[in-house]
């Protein structure tokens, strides 16, 4: 394709009529070295969207990692309701522990022996509220590791953001100068008729 046939096409490109064929073709064009002068000012624009075809995710996996951990959704509404069954086991616990403790006389004749029954009774108790402390502390972990997820791909829509606005300015740029063509033409038009 010669060059006037690429500037009627890219007539059609910023018009948005232009089929991925023909865009395709206009991008090719804009990388070749012998680009005419007054095309030059459309380079940047066009390497810009190159250089945006070419970013990619940090992790090849993040969007599959993302869209499982979105649809686990309903397992961590139970997983967490879990979570402060346990919390509020241990909560209570902890209370009649400290309600014992403060209102239990100290005195050595007041404490008697725990006899073994009971002493089994206590450990399997304090086994339960253990395992439960582990369990939630995992979770908790899992969380954390979700929560990393979002942050990362968060990163990844801002650093897309900020190429995106980079490229936008080049272009407001671009729609300047093609206003300061203009006119100039129009004013260099009016002259010859006079």
């Amino acid at each position: 394709m010669n060059w006037q046939q690429l500037e009627q096409v890219l007539d059609l490109y910023w018009e948005g009529k232009t089929s991925l064929a023909e865009e395709k073709q206009i991008k090719e064009a804009f990388l070749r070295s012998d680009i005419p002068e007054h095309l030059k000012r459309f380079t940047n624009y066009f390497a810009g969207l190159k250089q945006m075809q070419e970013l990619k995710l940090p992790d090849s996996a993040f969007e599959e990692k993302l869209g499982k951990q979105l649809s686990d959704t309903k397992r961590f509404k139970l997983k967490n309701n879990t979570l402060f069954s346990y919390a509020a086991v241990f909560l209570v616990l902890i209370s009649l522990s400290f309600f014992l403790i403060n209102n239990f006389n100290t005195e050595k004749e007041n404490f008697e022996i725990l006899s073994p029954e009971e002493l089994v009774f206590v450990q399997k108790h304090l086994s339960f509220m253990s395992q439960s402390l582990a369990q939630s502390i995992s979770f908790s972990a899992q969380n954390i590791e979700k929560i990393g997820l979002i942050n990362l791909g968060a990163q990844t829509i801002q650093s897309y953001e900020n190429t995106y606005l980079k490229q936008m300015q080049n272009l407001n740029k671009i729609e300047y100068l093609n206003q300061s063509v203009n006119e100039l033409e129009s004013k260099q038009n009016k002259d010859s008729l006079k």
